[in-house]
């Protein structure tokens, strides 16, 4: 109703064409590049954005074999390193391997494997299946015999097949029918708008991915809702901590080097 509202509110004649709405809400991407380092909210995950580069730290809760734990992962070019931070969980796998019982370490192995695998979706969706192919690779190890499972808990690193680079915000895709409507602006100047792309695809099919784009005075972007279909759950992402000083995301010091 609110979005109702505020489209009758805009008179056409004063509403600017379509390609002059998408290059404010393309420019409002291309503006997270030129900060210095933000946050972003997505579900229950948190990912640090510093600049240039970027480097990108991922780091989401989780539950494994029971206990609590942490999934992080640093992203900086061709380089990803991740790790599982539990204390609670290296202490049980401490007292099952005094009592030698082989059989819980497998399973253990296996879970916490499964929450690697998951560590990002959505965006970041390939990171996740990087981390199953790099699983499905060491397959018959971890399998055929009870893995150490401290390594888990330190950074391993992976080379990926291409670096994290910048996307170019101003220069849609030509495959891509990109239309945005503006919806209004709030008293906290912030404003509004709706978006259709539409992707064709090799096979002649075309993917549609509705969205809701939140952006403030400065030009930020505050706040996306990315859907691909009605009867799905939007996506959220809200963007924060803009320049923010305590930001500070290095690639560690990996134990393990995977292929």
């Amino acid at each position: 109703m609110i979005a109702l509202l505020f489209s009758l509110l805009l008179s056409p004649a004063e509403e600017p064409p379509s390609d002059t709405l998408a290059r404010e809400v393309m420019a409002s991407m291309g503006r997270l590049q030129s900060a210095k380092s933000y946050r972003l909210k997505m579900e229950d995950m948190i990912i640090e954005f510093q600049n240039p580069g970027p480097t990108i730290r991922l780091r989401q809760k989780t539950r494994v074999s029971g206990f609590d734990g942490t999934r992080e992962t640093v992203v900086a070019g061709k380089t990803m390193a991740s790790r599982i931070v539990s204390p609670e969980l290296e202490a049980h796998i401490a007292k099952v391997k005094a009592l030698k019982r082989q059989g819980d370490l497998v399973a253990i192995g296996g879970s916490i494997r499964s929450a690697l695998q998951s560590l990002a979706f959505g965006p970041y969706g390939w990171l996740g299946a990087l981390s199953a192919a790099r699983s499905a690779a060491h397959a018959a190890r971890d399998l055929a015999k009870p893995d150490s499972l401290e390594h888990y808990f330190q950074w391993e690193c992976m080379e990926l097949p291409y670096p994290i680079i910048p996307q170019a915000s101003n220069n849609p895709d030509p495959a891509t029918s990109f239309t945005v409507t503006k919806i209004g602006t709030d008293e906290a100047k912030v404003t509004a708008y709706e978006t259709v792309s539409i992707t064709r695809l090799p096979d002649e099919k075309s993917l549609t991915m509705k969205s809701r784009v939140w952006i403030d005075a400065d030009g930020y972007p505050r706040k996306t809702e990315i859907s691909f279909g009605t009867e799905d759950k939007p996506l959220v992402m809200e963007y924060y901590d803009f320049n923010a000083s305590d930001i500070s995301v290095e690639v560690p010091t990996c134990q393990q080097q995977k292929n």
